[in-house]
C-alpha cells in the first residue's frame, strides 16, 4: 500500500454524517425548557428572599423591643438615683423652700437664667426657686403629646447635707459658723435668709483648712473663707446671725430632665454647670415621652394617699414656686414622684402596632391616653412606670 493511501485510510479527511437522532441528542435544551428553568429558579429566589426578608424584619422587631427595654432601664436608673437625693440641698429646714436661687460661675450669671435654655428646656421659667423637686408641665391637657420636665435639687452624694448656723453677721468673704465639720475645700454652699427671699450659691475657698486638737477635728467655732469660681458679689451682705448655710458638696445636682422631640432623646441640663458642661446632655436615645405625677400625703402620716397631676389646681409649677406658706406646705406633702417613661425601638417593623398608649392606667382617675400616627405605629413602644420615694422631704411638724 502506498504512503498516501495509508494516510487516507487512517486519517480520513471527512467524518461520516451524523444521523438525525444523533443531532437531536447533542443540540442542548429547547427554548421552552430554558424558560421553564429560569421561571422555576426565579420563583425559588423570590421565596428565599421573602423568607430572609421576613426573618430580618422579625429580628429588627425583637431588637427594637430589646432596645426599648434597655433604654428604659438606663433612663429610669439615672432619674431614680437623682430623685432619691432630692431635697438634701436644703436638709430638714423646709422653710427655705421658695427662695429665689442666684448663682454665678467665673463671673457668668447662672441663676436666675439670663435667657431661655436651649431645647428641650426653653419654656422653663428663667427665675427658679429652691424646692426638692418640681414638675413643669407645659401642656394644657394631661394627655398632650408634650413631655413634662422634672426639676430636682440635691446636694452631692458625699455632702453632709446638714445646716450650719451663722454665729454673727458675716464679713464680705468669711462665714463664722458654730461648727464647720464636714465642709471641705471647694465645696459649694447654699446661703439662706430668714425672710426667705433669696438664697445664693457660693463656695469654700481653696485655701480653707480644717483644724485638729488632740488628733480630732476641732468642734469649736470656725471661720470659713468663701469665694472661688462661685463667688457672688455682696451675697453675704444680706445675711445675719442665725441664718443658715447648707453644705452641698463639690458637685450638687441642680438638674432638669426632659425629652427632646427633635431626636427622641432624654436630656438633662446642669443648672450649676459643676462639670463645665454648658449645654443639655443626652443620657438616653429613643425616648418618646416622659410624664410625672406627685405622690401626696393628705393626712400627715408620711405615706402617699393619692396621686395628683402637676397640672391640677394647687400643684402647678407656678403655684408650688410662689414662695408662700401655702406653697411650702404643699411641697412638704409631696412624698414620691411617679415617672412614666415611653421608649421605642430603634427600627420600624413590618407590622403596625397598637394605635394608642396608656399611662398611669393603674392609678385611679389619672389615666393618660396618647394616639399614635400611622408612621409612629411602625415602631414598638414600651411604657415603664416607676415610683420614687423622696427620702429628704419631711412633714411640717418634724
Amino acid at each position: 500500500m502506498k504512503r498516501n493511501e495509508i494516510s487516507h485510510h487512517v486519517f480520513p479527511s471527512r467524518l461520516p454524517p451524523l444521523s438525525h437522532k444523533g443531532r437531536g441528542e447533542t443540540a442542548g435544551f429547547s427554548l421552552v425548557e430554558l424558560l421553564v428553568g429560569i421561571a422555576v429558579a426565579m420563583l425559588l429566589m423570590l421565596l428565599v428572599t421573602d423568607v430572609y426578608s421576613n426573618a430580618v424584619w422579625r429580628q429588627r422587631d425583637v431588637a427594637g423591643g430589646s432596645d426599648a427595654q434597655k433604654t428604659a432601664s438606663i433612663s429610669l436608673f439615672q432619674i431614680t438615683n437623682m430623685l432619691k437625693q432630692a431635697g438634701s440641698a436644703s436638709g430638714p429646714a423646709w422653710n427655705a423652700w421658695g427662695c429665689k436661687l442666684q448663682a454665678k460661675k467665673s463671673s457668668t450669671t447662672l441663676l436666675p437664667l439670663s435667657a431661655a435654655l436651649p431645647d428641650p428646656f426653653k419654656t422653663l421659667p428663667t427665675t427658679l426657686r429652691l424646692a426638692p423637686v418640681l414638675v413643669y408641665a407645659t401642656a394644657v391637657a394631661p394627655s398632650s403629646r408634650e413631655s413634662d420636665m422634672v426639676l430636682l435639687m440635691a446636694s452631692d452624694f458625699n455632702a453632709v447635707g446638714l445646716p450650719f448656723k451663722l454665729l454673727v453677721k458675716p464679713a464680705s468673704d468669711t462665714l463664722s459658723l458654730a461648727n464647720s465639720n464636714g465642709l471641705l475645700v471647694n465645696d459649694l454652699l447654699l446661703t439662706t435668709q430668714k425672710n426667705n427671699e433669696v438664697c445664693t450659691i457660693t463656695q469654700v475657698k481653696s485655701d480653707y483648712t480644717l483644724t485638729y486638737s488632740g488628733g480630732k477635728l476641732d468642734p469649736t467655732p470656725h471661720t470659713v473663707a468663701v469665694g472661688g469660681d462661685y463667688a457672688y458679689t455682696n451675697a453675704l451682705a444680706t445675711l445675719a446671725a442665725n441664718d443658715v448655710v447648707y453644705g452641698l458638696g463639690r458637685a450638687p445636682h441642680f438638674n432638669v430632665y426632659g425629652v427632646d422631640p427633635l431626636d427622641s432623646s432624654l436630656k438633662t441640663y446642669d443648672l450649676l454647670q459643676t462639670h463645665g458642661v454648658t449645654a443639655p446632655t443626652a443620657i438616653a436615645e429613643n425616648v418618646f415621652l416622659l410624664k410625672a405625677l406627685y405622690g401626696v400625703d393628705t393626712d400627715g402620716d408620711n405615706n402617699v394617699n393619692s396621686w395628683v397631676s402637676p397640672q391640677s389646681s394647687g400643684w402647678r409649677f407656678t403655684e408650688l414656686s410662689a414662695n408662700t406658706e401655702t406653697a411650702r406646705k404643699q411641697l412638704a406633702k409631696i412624698k414620691a414622684i411617679r415617672i412614666a417613661l415611653v421608649t421605642r425601638g430603634s427600627y420600624p417593623g413590618v407590622n403596625r402596632y397598637a394605635a394608642t398608649l396608656s399611662l398611669f392606667a393603674s392609678v385611679g382617675g389619672q389615666t393618660q391616653t396618647f394616639n399614635l400616627t400611622d408612621a409612629e405605629r411602625r415602631y414598638r413602644y414600651q411604657v415603664h412606670e416607676s415610683v420614687i420615694p423622696l427620702f429628704n422631704v419631711k412633714t411640717l411638724d418634724e
